[in-house]
């Protein structure tokens, strides 16, 4: 309603993470609140952030009952912080080596008349994710091993800091040739490769579809940002748009005319196709149920039109953002502040990731074929 206070989608989104971020640490041991609110209030860590802080800790206290015996009868939030002071590294060893890679958790599951049951869930984890779990508790012991002395809960035991966890190898920056690019416009377009439901539903979305992937490649949002931009953050005249970053942060970004003039033919078709339900009426992009898009409805969205081009599943939301990157690091002559800038990174350094993607195929070989080593030539 035109009364009604407009309230931004980020703001709507943070007060849910909020909520489920209290949900998460009454689960934990009632000494640990004083870590999150240090996270919270002194380094500003986003509610989305301390949420896989929290379901880590929760992992690891699982653990710890289980491998504590003593502490098998005691309710998880009331575990004493004598359970710190006893681990020993080869504890954490056993918890990083044995349990982390696979283990089993309860997990509650709703059937199709809305009943509700729980059940045992196999749950497993890469190396990647394993790494995250120590750092974690890394950090988290940090925490206690920095407190005042006299403060209630410092400690000085520290099982974690010396024990290490590679991750993953880290995998080339996938992005979109020109030629693939063109061929996932025109199957939006045409519905050309796609069959069955997603062939009819094509006819329905492709507008929205396109100005959707147009923005990834054009302005190199995430996926959680793009999902999240309202009508009211839109700015046709600056061809701009407000969005909000991780950790609160508000920010503009900019599109090309080509861009713009795709996101005006499903703003055109937006309410006559859509139907905004009166909840939704704000949000940009919708399903067909008339809410707003989720994350994983533009991951699908994008898989399909992706897996034509290319025949691999393997291309998601992100590596729309690394085609943005790769593309701005050509386009400025590798200068990685300015793609730092366009993708939002904290680091320069993780800006030069592109630099690999951006080298490949005629650059890289124009680049290595013409360059002369000093003395080579006697």
């Amino acid at each position: 309603m035109a009364g009604d206070k407009y309230v931004p989608y980020s703001e709507k989104k943070l007060a849910l993470q909020e909520e489920r971020l209290s949900i998460q640490l009454s689960l934990l041991p009632k000494f640990a609140s004083g870590f999150f609110k240090e996270l919270s209030r002194l380094e500003n860590k986003a509610p989305s952030t301390l949420i896989a802080y929290a379901n880590d800790l929760k992992i690891f206290f699982t653990w710890v009952q289980g491998y504590l015996h003593e502490y098998s009868e005691i309710n998880l939030p009331e575990l004493p912080i004598d359970v710190l002071k006893v681990l020993h590294v080869s504890d954490i060893k056993s918890f990083m080596l044995d349990y982390v890679p696979e283990y089993s958790s309860e997990v509650t599951v709703t059937d199709q008349n809305g009943n509700e049951s729980v059940q045992e869930h196999i749950r497993k984890n890469t190396r990647t994710s394993s790494a995250r779990k120590l750092a974690t508790l890394k950090k988290f012991f940090h925490y206690f091993n920095n407190l005042s002395p006299d403060e209630e809960f410092y400690i000085t035991n520290d099982p974690v800091s010396s024990v290490k966890q590679t991750k993953d190898i880290k995998k080339p920056i996938k992005y979109l040739d020109d030629e693939k690019t063109a061929v996932v416009f025109n199957a939006i377009e045409t519905g050309e490769g796609l069959a069955g439901k997603s062939k009819k539903w094509n006819i329905q979305t492709k507008e929205r579809d396109k100005a959707i992937i147009a923005l990834f490649l054009g302005t190199g949002l995430r996926v959680s940002e793009l999902v999240g931009i309202n009508l009211q953050d839109i700015n046709l005249d600056k061809n701009s748009i407000t969005v909000f970053r991780k950790e609160r942060r508000q920010d503009t970004v900019y599109m090309s005319s080509d861009v713009s003039n795709v996101l005006l033919s499903y703003l055109e078709v937006r309410i006559s196709k859509f139907k905004p339900s009166k909840d939704e009426e704000n949000a940009l992009f919708l399903s067909l149920k008339h809410n707003r898009i989720s994350v994983s409805a533009v991951e699908r969205t994008v898989n399909k039109y992706t897996q034509i081009a290319t025949g691999s599943r393997g291309y998601s939301c992100h590596k729309l953002r690394d085609t943005f990157g790769t593309r701005v690091y050509a386009e400025t002559g590798g200068n990685a502040k300015k793609v730092q800038t366009a993708m939002n990174h904290k680091s320069a350094s993780t800006s030069l990731d592109y630099y690999v993607a951006a080298m490949e195929g005629k650059e890289k070989e124009d680049t290595f074929k013409n360059t002369h080593i000093a003395g080579i030539s006697l």
